[in-house]
């Protein structure tokens, strides 16, 4: 999808200049004039870290549905992110998988996955979005709140703190992240409280580099270890660039991994995947620990809230912000950003309430799956949706599957990559592979 002339719409200004942020500059660009993106990080020049991401140094697999969508967003943005020094490889056969202890069946996938640093990605899709002809992205702003018209109907600019000046816009797109400031701001319109779904996780990441010595992992590029019901404890290794390792490990329901090497390595002893141990003992270790926390997940539904001014939207992390043991938020950020571009190629009217739908359609997908998994933990805090025997024992049959049947694997990989939708493992020809309960719908 190449950027186009033509505009025939006026200013847009996003909050925000993470990827959300910047895919939703991407995709305004098309439609308005002049788009603007303020954040209130100074935006780097180089591929490093910032303040406002902070699970910036948590190891970051992007998921083949992502970079999928980008690349039909972003001509060329594989190609530009290995050019930077990212390493792709197959999803299945370059990482070692594995799922309620079990390893997954290796199989060659055909399914791209682009391992690369956080700040990586970030530091091209700014870098390709900044260079579009009417987009500027702004670093060191701080957006304190929304302007109305007279009548509350819809959102008419936003007021920035440094300097504290009135910025009109067509449409604003708050990308804020996990922190955003709607629910306050549309508080201050008199809307009542959105609703926010929350599920207590008690997560908290150490996550550290490691540079080769050699050859590891045979060859491959990565590996996982999910935590399941008795094991709440997880891992990851993958590749970065500059020949370099991030292995992450997460301790969920308020344990804390350590942060020294002795006592990562036998954390890492603990997980089901020896790949996370084999990385942190025979690689030499870079820079110094990175430990975040993350208490739960939360989706707001701004769907549900009467009164949603026009011209106001929000997306990626604050919209929905995912557990990120499952990888998935790139790639549901850059989904969202597909959506807006089939909005607002639809037209002007209503764009607030079929954006909102069309993100709900986006998010409803993995934000079952990851909570669901979620949930199987008793000590995990949410609402539990009634148990469907049937359900649970077909997902209990996909799951072992996937370490004796390729074509289950194959299935299992494609819908984790947020390529296939989750209904994919109830096909018929999949449900066919399995013993009991054939045929079940998920």
């Amino acid at each position: 999808m190449e950027h186009v002339v033509g505009k025939r719409r006026g200013r847009a200004v996003v909050i925000g200049g993470s990827l959300a942020g910047l895919l939703a500059a991407r995709v305004l660009s098309d439609t308005y004039e002049k788009v603007l993106v303020f954040d209130r990080d100074e935006l780097p020049a180089s591929a490093v870290p910032r303040r406002g991401v902070p699970q910036g140094r948590q190891a970051h697999g992007m998921l083949a549905g992502g970079a999928l969508a980008i690349g039909a967003l972003i001509d060329g943005f594989t190609p530009d992110l290995v050019s930077a020094g990212a390493v792709v490889g197959d999803a299945a056969a370059d990482i070692q998988w594995y799922l309620d202890g079990h390893p997954i069946l290796a199989h060659r996938s055909g399914l791209p996955t682009v391992m690369g640093s956080r700040a990586l990605v970030e530091h091209v899709v700014r870098r390709r979005v900044a260079a579009i002809a009417n987009v500027e992205v702004i670093g060191s702003t701080e957006v304190t709140g929304l302007r109305t018209a007279a009548d509350g109907s819809g959102v008419t600019g936003v007021w920035l703190a440094q300097p504290d000046r009135l910025v009109d816009a067509d449409l604003v797109v708050d990308a804020g992240g996990r922190g955003s400031r709607s629910p306050v701001w549309l508080g201050r319109l008199g809307l009542p409280t959105v609703r926010d779904e929350t599920v207590e996780l008690g997560l908290s990441s150490v996550s550290r580099h490691f540079r080769s010595r050699g050859r590891h992992l045979g060859g491959r590029l990565g590996g996982n270890s999910p935590a399941h019901p008795g094991q709440p404890h997880s891992g990851l290794v993958l590749a970065e660039e500059n020949d370099t390792w991030v292995v992450s490990m997460n301790g969920w329901f308020g344990e804390t991994p350590p942060t020294d090497l002795a006592g990562m390595l036998a954390y890492a002893g603990t997980l089901d995947n020896p790949d996370i141990a084999e990385i942190i003992r025979d690689a030499e270790p870079i820079g110094e620990p990175a430990l975040i926390r993350f208490p739960h997940a939360v989706r707001r539904h701004y769907t549900e809230l009467a009164g949603m001014p026009e011209g106001y939207l929000v997306m990626g992390d604050a919209l929905c912000s995912l557990s990120y043991v499952y990888g998935q938020g790139m790639t549901v950020a850059a989904l969202q950003a597909r959506a807006l571009a089939d909005v607002l190629g639809a037209g002007p009217d209503l764009v607030a309430a079929r954006f909102f739908a069309a993100a709900d359609a986006v998010l409803d997908g993995p934000w079952a799956a990851a909570t669901s998994n979620d949930l199987r933990f008793p000590q995990a805090v949410g609402a539990r949706p009634p148990i469907d025997p049937a359900r649970a024992a077909y997902l209990a049959e996909v799951r072992a599957a996937t370490a004796t049947d390729v074509e289950v694997a194959r299935a299992f990989i494609r819908v984790f990559h947020l390529v296939d939708p989750g209904s994919a493992l109830a096909a018929p020809e999949i449900a066919a592979r399995l013993r009991p309960q054939v045929g079940a719908e998920l």
